[in-house]
């Protein structure tokens, strides 16, 4: 689904943090043998959330299987999926507002770099080049033991050699001024 609201720069902050903490990048593999795409998910049990980001980023909802057994006041989770171009345009936009998941993001916006239009060939190199971010990516979404400021370092380092958006120095929408009353003084 296209996404139906135009996204502002505020929304795309706003993804950005919920995809440092909330979302999953990964390289999917398709039904055909050897088809793979990107893939940006995010779980959650806010439906009000995740059709916000449909509506603004494209994609499509989907219910989650997974049931908790035995508690009535359980609300099934849900997920936001979003895939290939549309993913990478996504990740594209919210790119200078990450801060965790810069990596992860940078390697699934080259892995769709790779394609072209569809029924083209690929090359040796391009199939090389794809075997090569998404293992790269798999790796750096792997679960394990970590040390605590490891991903920090690496977020610092990323932001450090990348150029910022301008920030505002008012927050957005909001200016005050002050006028002194001469009798108070």
């Amino acid at each position: 689904m296209k996404p139906t609201i135009q996204a502002t720069e505020f929304d795309c902050a706003y993804l950005a943090g919920l995809i440092d903490g909330e979302a999953h990048i990964e390289i999917t593999h398709g039904r055909s043998a050897g088809s793979e795409y990107l893939q940006v998910t995010i779980g959650n049990r806010s439906s009000e959330m995740l059709h916000w980001c449909r509506d603004r980023f494209g994609g499509l909802i989907c219910p989650l299987t997974y049931k908790k057994p035995g508690n009535p006041e359980y609300e099934p989770m849900k997920r936001w999926k979003v895939q290939g171009p549309t993913a990478a345009s996504a990740l594209k936009r919210c790119l200078p507002y990450l801060v965790a998941k810069i990596p992860q993001a940078d390697d699934a916006i080259e892995f769709q770099s790779t394609f072209g239009p569809p029924g083209q060939r690929i090359t040796e190199a391009v199939r090389q080049k794809r075997h090569e971010l998404s293992s790269r990516l798999r790796q750096r979404t792997k679960r394990g033991p970590r040390s605590t400021n490891a991903g920090t370092n690496r977020a610092a380092a990323f932001h450090s050699n990348r150029s910022k958006p301008q920030r505002q120095s008012e927050p957005l929408g909001c200016q005050l001024t002050f006028e002194l009353d001469e009798d108070l003084e």
